[in-house]
């Protein structure tokens, strides 16, 4: 229950799910920069505003998003390398890090963008799975569950393709930002497969409305 807690409302606690240890706290500490959302004007501002709304991240799920988002870059560290990394939430931010140990500055550099664009594909494919669900049953939906699950879906996919190009652009940080680092194939490479799978999801829920 705390645990449910903690991914639909941001409840601070601890656990340990399949190896990785699993820490949501309310505060960033001081060390830590926030990413940043700045570079695509007035969208930006938007986003920004939307993201620091309570109201606005239980409606669409956000601190679910976010545990996907980082769970599956912690997946794919597991998957590719063999070891564990270590996950923690700031819930006054609504954002996620990925603590990855240092061997993972061993890691090939693609096994580092195939770990880095785990995360937004990871929570686009949730988006996709909750937007084909809110259309399949939409029938058996009351409408504001159907619209919930539905926009909360296709806010967070434009969400992850805007923290992408974002990062991409100013080279930051950020998972884009590394892979953008690593070379223009790498960059093309991963942009090509996360606009796709958007795509795909999308053109997947059009055919079940029709």
């Amino acid at each position: 229950m705390s645990f449910l807690k903690s991914v639909l409302f941001g409840s601070e606690g601890s656990y340990n799910i399949f190896g990785t240890k699993v820490k949501f706290q309310n505060e960033l500490p001081s060390h830590l920069t926030p990413p940043s959302l700045d570079g695509a004007g007035a969208i930006s501002q938007l986003a920004f505003k939307c993201i620091n709304s309570n109201a606005f991240r239980w409606i669409t799920q956000g601190y679910t998003h976010v545990f996907v988002h980082e769970m599956s870059h912690a997946v794919a560290y597991k998957v590719l390398t063999g070891q564990n990394s270590e996950v923690d939430f700031f819930t006054s931010l609504c954002i996620g890090k990925n603590l990855s140990p240092p061997a993972a500055a061993y890691a090939s550099d693609w096994k580092k963008t195939i770990i880095g664009i785990s995360g937004p594909m990871g929570d686009i494919a949730f988006s996709t799975c909750k937007l084909v669900a809110a259309t399949a049953l939409k029938s058996y939906l009351s409408w504001p569950v159907a619209l919930a699950l539905g926009s909360g879906a296709v806010v967070w996919m434009s969400g992850e393709l805007l923290y992408a190009y974002v990062s991409a652009a100013n080279k930051d940080h950020g998972d884009f930002g590394k892979i953008a680092s690593r070379g223009n194939t790498h960059l093309a490479l991963a942009s090509t497969a996360l606009v796709s799978q958007v795509a795909l999801g999308i053109f997947a829920a059009i055919k079940l409305a029709a």
